[in-house]
């Protein structure tokens, strides 16, 4: 049995996208905000990808941090200590408590690469 849909109705999720390009590189990201998480994609391979969950973690002089800590946990996709630099260096610029569901399938990962794609997902999400 189907849900009921409400022909007038707004989709809940709310969503945003966009396609740049970064080096030559098509780029597209998509951010949807529920209500307890963030999901991202940002893809140049038009997949998914390896999939990272992030969680912002707790410090209580956070307001004297230079830069906020993050934890990571790669739930689909290779694990290794590059996809978690890439993770947290793409989500540098956020300011969000909630947890990030984040998904990158990139043909360049160079720094330069990833510190202009963390400002396009900055303001994607925003």
């Amino acid at each position: 049995m189907a849900a009921p849909m409400d022909a007038g109705g707004v989709f809940p999720i709310k969503s945003k996208q966009v396609a740049v390009d970064l080096d030559g590189e098509a780029t597209e990201v998509l951010c949807c905000h529920y209500e307890d998480y963030d999901f991202i994609i940002a893809t140049q391979l038009n997949k998914m990808g390896t999939m990272v969950e992030v969680t912002r973690d707790v410090v209580l002089q956070e307001m004297s941090a230079a830069r906020p800590s993050y934890t990571t946990r790669v739930l689909l996709g290779v694990d290794e200590p590059l996809t978690h630099v890439i993770a947290k260096n793409l989500l540098s610029k956020l300011d969000t408590t909630k947890k990030v569901l984040l998904s990158f399938s990139l043909k360049d990962n160079s720094p330069k690469v990833i510190q202009r794609l963390s400002d396009v997902i900055k303001t994607v999400v925003e």
